[in-house]
């Protein structure tokens, strides 16, 4: 099963290939600079990514440059078996070895994108690329972890925990989950270590997110 969309700007949305793990390994490290070097995937990570699951990864290319980027497994684990999760645990470490080829579920393991090409639709591309994925294989549905990236800006005024539950009420918009939220995925629960402070000034929590398949 392949994919391929070209946007409007001319960005290409395909499966990954093996000349795009360089750039996946670049991108991933530049959004991450915090796991750089042991904790950014590796063309061997990649290579076994694309050998158990080709399907689930995806990749955003201007031109030939890679500038965006995802890794996905399946698993028979549900949003509600584990909810409050963190991420190496879950995902089975950089080589997602947790993926299991008949899971009902895809899991979001990764999706990042070059800091000069956000706000151009490009990460809303690759959750519809997902979404299409587990509409095609009719699986139950999609979920991940969508980490607070704006509590930074509120931490002098509120706790962590206030911080998240406002933004799955609506009443502050954060510009990570906001905008998975309005994209349909369903907020269920603050996961507060799902990662390191992989991100400089940004915590390593987040709120754990179901897209289900409806269709």
């Amino acid at each position: 099963m392949t994919y391929h969309r070209v946007l409007d700007s001319g960005i290409i949305i395909t499966n990954t290939q093996p000349p795009h793990f360089a750039g996946i390994r670049d991108v991933h490290g530049i959004v991450y600079p915090n796991l750089v070097p042991d904790g950014v995937f590796q063309p061997e990570h990649l290579q076994q990514h694309r050998t158990q699951f080709p399907a689930g990864q995806f990749v955003a290319l201007d031109g030939e440059k890679v500038v965006g980027f995802t890794a996905t497994f399946r698993t028979h684990l549900s949003p509600e078996d584990d909810p409050l999760h963190n991420w190496y645990q879950t995902v089975g470490g950089y080589t997602l070895a947790n993926h299991q080829p008949d899971g009902a579920w895809v899991y979001g393991a990764e999706l990042g994108i070059h800091p000069d090409y956000r706000q151009r639709g490009i990460a809303t591309a690759l959750y519809e690329a997902r979404f299409e994925l587990v509409r095609t294989l009719g699986l139950k549905g999609y979920y991940t972890v969508g980490l607070l990236v704006g509590y930074r800006a509120y931490q002098d005024q509120m706790t962590l925990r206030e911080y998240g539950a406002k933004v799955m009420r609506r009443e502050l918009d954060d510009p990570t989950l906001t905008m998975q939220m309005n994209r349909g995925f369903r907020p269920v629960a603050l996961v507060e270590n799902y990662i390191g402070e992989s991100i400089p000034g940004i915590p390593g929590a987040g709120v754990l997110i179901v897209w289900e398949n409806t269709f």
